[in-house]
């Protein structure tokens, strides 16, 4: 009875502790159950914050890119219980501190209106890897005969103008056209510097024009000036770092015996300051390599990206243009090469008055004339007679040679070994002759005959007449623009090497004799001295750069040009690539419904350089409970791959944030 009587008591105690247990659990529950839908509710609002940034490739980076977006947005989203969820986004520096090496977008068009980033043409997709951003428009003309056309974009698509025709992208949040005048800065021109910033030489600046022509700061010897190309039979045709006024192609075939179709431009940088285009399909192909070459003939392939690479800068109205079977690859210049400009890696520059601040001297200047360019040598004379005394017509200084010609016989002759010289590399654009006659001309007629050592045929050995109303002081124009003797501007070099022989005979059979009498001659050179000149386009010139059919463009490095336009067609089974991103005045695309390549035309190498590194905060009421630390890499793609770096759950709402925790 007395053991019953204890065990009924210990259950008795037992069971009323347990139901004491079971109404706190009861009553516990709830709180339990709301404080884990919290957490996750707040956790899953993490994670769409993520998502949310993940398909843009502008969210994320510090100024002055569009703020972090918070989520869903500042002002939040009613959860369990009807408590306000939020998150907030913090952009951080880039991984390791690192500077961007390429531009933000794969396509930054900055011209305004209509002009922008178009795709004119064809009846294919136009795939672009990296975001776009337009100061004017986004457009993929639609139509009879390319209903195909259409812009996909992986990376956010931000236009200050309008978005016309079919353009997608990953971007969740939708293509932005207009985007918000607020997130506007982060469209400007990003100023590139280029390779070469000056014309100097000065104390201060060290990367001018004349430190790639080899100038002697003392003596102005300018060897770099279009330096003349090697090769060795028809194998390739080598190039050095130089300022070119004369075109490439043009120098090849006439200064050269070079018949190699591919052009090698070994590491350096390169300034074009050329007349006219420089056609790399047409005569024949030209294949145009730049940079270290990496020992394979397959184009896409042949230089070396992680190794010292050129920088092709344009200026003046010098223009590049790939058709027929041409084609160009260039590797952009490295760190390690010290240029002005880097980290950036720019394979193409073209000169703009817009970024005339960072290079000081690209500013527009118009040819004059120089002061006159005597004779280096007392001339001489040949025929019967001669003319006598010669010294006397080195130089127009009121003294004069006379010889008296007649009739049927050899004519007299002054024989000028040459003049002054103007500046090596100096775009020249007109060339005369002063005549000065000491008596006027008696029966007699007189012409110029042009000789050079170095320039080619048409102009070698051509006369020029000196016309009968020359009877004092004239001035002849030895190369007529649109003349029957189709002549051809000179380059510095060939007025350098100029020779002239001024010859008298006389005019009229009927009469017995004539007498020429020569005070001297000099040259008269309308030009512009090496400098750096906007790039300007003017008619007929289309654009700075223009691919048309059966190309095969690669360019491993930024296009920077920010007042150029460039029409860019992808067609067939050849290659178009701009890997490291555009930023231009604007664009004109075409992509053929032939085209069979799987590559993006406009690209970056990653969608976003050097990351994006954000700091998200997911509140309740106001209060902080999820803190994440989170990487966008984005090496293949933009969103292609997203790192947590840290995430906690806070039990208390800390008073400040730890830099520590998101660096």
């Amino acid at each position: 009875m007395i053991l019953a009587l204890l065990v009924v008591t210990v259950v008795g105690v037992l069971l009323a502790v347990v139901v004491d247990f079971a109404g706190a659990g009861l009553s516990i529950a709830p709180k339990a159950r709301d404080a884990r839908n919290e957490s996750n509710y707040v956790q899953g609002l993490v994670d769409g914050a993520i998502n949310n940034i993940r398909g843009s490739s502008t969210f994320g980076h510090p100024a002055p890119a569009p703020a972090c977006p918070a989520f869903p947005s500042a002002a939040g989203i009613a959860g369990p219980g009807g408590q306000s969820y939020s998150v907030t986004c913090e952009a951080r520096t880039p991984p390791l501190g690192a500077a961007a090496d390429q531009p933000r977008f794969a396509i930054h068009a900055l011209g305004t209106g209509t002009e922008g980033i178009r795709q004119v043409g064809g009846n294919h997709q136009l795939s672009i890897k990296g975001g776009i951003y337009s100061k004017g428009v986004v457009e993929s003309v639609a139509g009879v005969g390319n209903e195909k056309n259409r812009i996909f974009v992986n990376g956010s698509v931000d236009a200050e103008g309008a978005c016309i025709g079919n353009i997608d992208t990953s971007d969740e949040t939708g293509i932005h056209c207009p985007t918000p005048a607020s997130g506007t800065s982060f469209g400007d021109d990003p100023a590139y510097l280029a390779a070469i910033t000056s014309t100097g030489p000065d104390a201060t600046d060290t990367n001018d024009l004349f430190d790639i022509i080899g100038a002697d700061t003392t003596a102005r010897k300018d060897l770099g000036a279009d330096p003349i190309p090697t090769c060795s039979g028809n194998g390739p045709v080598t190039f050095t770092e130089g300022y070119y006024s004369e075109h490439p192609g043009t120098l090849v075939k006439e200064r050269t015996s070079c018949t190699g179709s591919l052009y090698h431009f070994t590491p350096g940088r390169y300034y074009f300051d050329y007349p006219g285009v420089w056609d790399l399909g047409a005569p024949g192909k030209t294949t145009v390599v730049g940079g270290t070459l990496s020992g394979s003939s397959v184009l896409g392939q042949t230089c070396d990206p992680t190794s010292p690479g050129v920088q092709f800068i344009f200026g003046g109205s010098s223009q590049l243009t790939v058709t027929g079977q041409g084609g160009i690859e260039i590797c952009a210049p490295t760190a390690s090469q010290g240029f002005p400009g880097t980290p950036q890696r720019i394979s193409m520059y073209g000169l703009s008055a817009l970024n005339g601040n960072k290079n000081k001297t690209a500013t527009a200047s118009a040819p004059t004339p120089t002061p006159s360019l005597t004779a280096t040598a007392e001339p001489k004379s040949t025929g019967n007679p001669k003319f006598s005394p010669t010294a006397d017509a080195t130089s127009i200084d009121g003294n004069s040679a006379s010889a008296t010609v007649t009739k049927n016989q050899s004519v007299a002759t002054l024989s000028y070994s040459g003049f002054a010289h103007v500046p090596k590399g100096a775009r020249v654009t007109g060339v005369k002759v002063r005549v000065a006659h000491g008596l006027p001309p008696v029966n007699v007629k007189s012409s110029l005959l042009i000789k050079t050592d170095t320039e080619p045929s048409p102009n070698v050995n051509k006369a020029v007449a000196v016309p009968a109303t020359c009877l004092a002081t004239c001035l002849v124009d030895i190369y007529p623009s649109g003349a029957a003797t189709a002549f051809r501007t000179p380059a510095w070099r060939d007025v350098n090497t100029l020779q002239l022989d001024y010859i008298a005979e006389i005019d009229n059979n009927s009469v017995p004799t004539g007498v020429s009498t020569v005070d001297g001659l000099e040259l008269v050179v309308t030009y512009l001295p090496p400098t750096l000149q906007p790039h300007a386009c003017v008619s007929p010139c289309s654009a700075l750069f223009t691919s048309t059919v059966n190309l095969n463009v690669f360019l491993h490095g930024t296009v920077y040009a920010p007042s150029a336009k460039l029409a860019v067609s992808v067609q067939n089974d050849s290659g178009t690539v701009f890997e490291r991103g555009i930023v231009v005045r604007t664009v004109d695309i075409i992509v053929s419904a032939s085209s069979t390549q799987t590559a993006e035309p406009f690209q970056l190498p990653a969608g976003t350089p050097t990351g994006r590194r954000v700091l998200l905060r997911g509140y309740v009421e106001g209060v902080e409970k999820v803190r994440a630390c989170v990487e966008f890499d984005d090496a293949a793609a933009v969103g292609d791959r997203v790192r947590i770096r840290r995430w906690a759950l806070l039990r208390e709402a800390p008073s400040t944030v730890s830099m520590s925790f998101c660096p």
